[in-house]
């Protein structure tokens, strides 16, 4: 588990491309909202050290387009 630190240097740094990359998915403000906030849960919880900044961004955005295509997916956003 993260610290709280942590968690909010992701939030800083990359915070603004996975709330674009939700957002090009959804396009749905209250959607965006909710896998941003799932993605940096997932973030929290993740345990393994990531090799570098920029490991750690490619990271982020793959669990932000996973869960929004996850979203897309689910039962209830078809009917």
């Amino acid at each position: 588990m993260r610290t709280e630190h942590e968690a909010k240097q992701a939030l800083d740094a990359h915070g603004d491309s996975v709330r674009r990359i939700c957002f090009l998915h959804l396009k749905n403000h209250a959607d965006v909202e909710d896998v941003f906030q799932e993605v940096f849960l997932k973030y929290i919880l993740y345990e393994h050290l990531f090799e570098s900044d920029a490991h750690e961004r490619a990271w982020l955005l793959r669990v932000a387009i996973n869960q929004c295509n996850d979203l897309l997916k689910s039962f209830f956003r078809k009917r």
